[in-house]
C-alpha cells in the first residue's frame, strides 16, 4: 500500500495540467534559423510553440527542471530526458513560478535535410539532422579521415554510433528523426548522402544535383542523362565492391562495373537513357564531374 501511495505521487509530479493557467501563459512561437537566447523571468510562465519544420531546436540543459512537454490536451509530461523538439511540439518553461532570479539560456536550431547528395569542405564540428517522410539510406564518411561522423535517433539518451569508421549504410526508418554530429580533427572534405531506398525504376539525373546514387540488388533500373554536359564518368564505389552492374543501351549491353573494373567513361552518345541491372548485392555508385575532379583521387583510394 505504501508502494502504491509513493507511485502516486510520482505520478502527479510527474505529469500535471494546465487548466486554468492558459491567462497566465505567454506564447511564444518558434521559427527561428538561427539560435536563440531566451531570458526566463522569475515569476512568468512561457509556453513555446515549435512551427518550423525545417528545423530541430535543441534546449539547454540548464533549463531541464522548469520545462514540461505539452502532449496533449493541456497534459504535461515534466519528465525530460530529451531537451530536442520539432514543429508541434509545445514546451512549456516556468510553469511552477519557482525560480528566484532570472534564467537565461541558448536554443540551439539544427537545419533538419529530407534529403543529402553532395561533397562538402567543412572548418569546424557541425550538427545536423535528417528526416525524410520515406524509408531511407544514410551514408556519410570523411575522404581524408580528418573526422569523426556519429549518428543517433533524437534522443539523448541514445548512444551515439560512429558510422564514418564503421563505414556502414544507415537503414533510416520514414518520420524518424537522426541526429548527425561531425567532429572535426582538421579540415575535412565529407561524402553526404540521404535518400529514399525505394527509388523509382526510371531515374532523372541532373548535372549538379546527384554525385551519388544507391542501387538495389536484383532490380533494374532506367537512369536518365538527357542534357548532361558535366557528368564524366561513373564508378562503382570502393564501399560496394562486392556488387556488379551491367549498364546497357538499348538493349546492347556496354560494360559491367565490377571490383576489377569500377569505371565507366561516359561520352556523347551515352548522355540519354541507359539501364543498370544491378547484381549480387546492393550498389552506391558515384557520378563524377568537372565540378568534383579535384576529390577524384581521393574518391579512388
Amino acid at each position: 500500500m505504501k508502494f502504491a501511495l509513493i507511485f502516486f505521487v510520482y505520478l502527479i509530479s510527474k505529469v500535471s495540467s494546465l487548466k486554468n493557467l492558459n491567462e497566465e501563459i505567454i506564447p511564444i512561437s518558434i521559427i527561428s534559423e538561427k539560435d536563440i537566447v531566451f531570458i526566463v523571468e522569475p515569476n512568468q510562465i512561457y509556453k513555446l510553440i515549435i512551427e518550423n519544420q525545417n528545423y530541430l531546436y535543441h534546449f539547454e540543459e540548464k533549463v531541464k527542471d522548469i520545462l514540461e512537454l505539452n502532449i496533449k490536451d493541456n497534459i504535461l509530461d515534466s519528465d525530460r530526458k530529451n531537451l530536442y523538439f520539432e514543429k508541434g511540439d509545445i514546451v512549456i518553461i516556468n510553469r511552477l513560478q519557482n525560480l528566484k532570479d532570472y534564467v537565461e539560456f541558448k536554443i540551439s536550431a539544427i537545419p533538419i535535410y529530407d534529403k543529402l547528395n553532395s561533397f562538402e569542405t567543412i572548418y569546424e564540428d557541425k550538427l545536423f539532422s535528417i528526416k525524410s517522410e520515406e524509408d531511407s539510406i544514410a551514408y556519410f564518411d570523411s575522404l581524408d579521415k580528418n573526422s569523426k561522423i556519429f549518428i543517433s535517433e533524437n534522443d539523448e539518451t541514445n548512444k551515439k554510433e560512429n558510422i564514418a569508421l564503421a563505414g556502414n549504410f544507415w537503414k533510416c526508418s520514414k518520420g524518424k528523426t537522426y541526429l548527425i554530429n561531425v567532429e572535426l580533427f582538421d579540415i575535412s572534405i565529407l561524402r553526404k548522402y540521404f535518400y529514399s531506398i525505394n527509388l523509382n525504376s526510371e531515374i532523372n539525373v541532373k548535372n549538379d544535383e546527384q554525385n551519388f546514387i544507391y542501387l538495389q540488388q536484383s532490380k533494374s533500373y532506367i537512369i536518365n542523362f538527357e542534357g548532361n554536359t558535366m557528368i564524366k564518368m561513373i564508378k562503382l564505389s570502393d564501399i560496394t565492391f562486392d556488387s556488379t552492374v551491367v549498364i546497357s543501351k538499348d538493349g546492347v549491353e556496354l560494360i559491367t562495373l565490377k571490383r576489377k573494373q569500377p569505371y565507366f567513361e561516359l561520352d556523347t552518345n551515352y548522355n540519354t537513357r541507359l539501364t543498370f541491372e544491378i547484381k549480387n548485392s546492393n550498389s552506391f555508385l558515384e557520378f563524377l564531374t568537372e565540378g568534383n575532379s579535384e576529390i577524384l583521387e581521393d574518391i579512388s583510394v
